[in-house]
C-alpha cells in the first residue's frame, strides 16, 4: 500500500522528514526522465493522457480553431494576423487557437481546406 503524499501530524521531525524523502524518491523513479528530455522522447514512454475543455455558452464563450494540419495553421495566421496573440497550444502536429467570443458564433464544425480535413471549429454543440 502506497504512503500518502501528506506529512503525518504524529511523526516526529525526523521521522517526518525521511518520510517526505521516500515519497520524493519514489515521484522521482516514476517520472524517470531529465527536465532536458524532448517531449518527444516522454511521448513514446508516456500514455497519451487528453484534457478536455469547455467551449461554448457553457464556457463564457471560449472558441478553439483545433488546425490538425501544420500547413492549414500556418494558412490561418498569414490571412488573420490576429491569431498571433492569441493563446496558441501545441500538440503533436498542428495548433489550437483559442479565443474568448463576445458575439454569435457558429456550432462546432469540421474544417476541410483544399479538399481535404484539416481541424475543427470547437464551441457549442459538441457530443462524444
Amino acid at each position: 500500500m502506497e504512503e500518502a503524499l501528506t506529512a503525518n501530524p504524529a511523526d516526529s521531525a525526523t521521522a517526518g522528514t525521511a518520510r517526505r524523502e521516500r515519497i520524493l524518491v519514489r515521484l522521482a523513479e516514476r517520472a524517470a526522465y531529465t527536465p532536458a528530455e524532448s517531449a518527444a522522447s516522454r511521448a513514446v514512454r508516456e500514455p497519451d493522457y487528453r484534457i478536455g475543455v469547455l467551449t461554448g455558452t457553457n464556457s463564457g464563450g471560449l472558441g478553439a480553431l483545433d488546425c490538425d494540419c501544420d500547413d492549414f495553421a500556418s494558412e490561418m495566421r498569414r490571412l488573420n494576423s490576429w491569431l498571433a496573440r492569441t493563446l496558441t497550444t501545441t500538440c503533436n502536429r498542428g495548433c489550437t487557437f483559442w479565443q474568448r467570443l463576445t458575439d454569435r458564433w457558429p456550432k462546432t464544425a469540421a474544417l476541410y481546406w483544399q479538399g481535404r480535413p484539416v481541424g475543427e471549429w470547437r464551441a457549442d454543440g459538441i457530443k462524444r
